[in-house]
């Protein structure tokens, strides 16, 4: 049975308990083109690590697309 999402998080703050190992986020590129700059308007959420985290992902992925990217 899979450990639910809630118990993932609360295990991984207790204790002596190791956080759960990262994904490494796998990229397809997208068959669209983009002719000029890729427009995004991207709202800053309530955390400043998660947007960190949308703002490289978006990055990432216009690169990989071989897009240019406004964010």
């Amino acid at each position: 049975m899979a450990t639910p999402l809630l118990g993932r998080s609360a295990s991984a703050q207790t204790p002596g308990a190791s956080p759960p190992p990262l994904q490494e986020i796998t990229r397809t590129p997208s068959s669209a083109t983009v002719d000029g700059s890729l427009r995004v308007l991207l709202k800053n959420d309530f955390h400043p690590d998660h947007n960190a985290f949308m703002r490289s992902e978006l990055e990432a992925y216009a690169q990989a697309s071989g897009w240019t990217i406004e964010i």
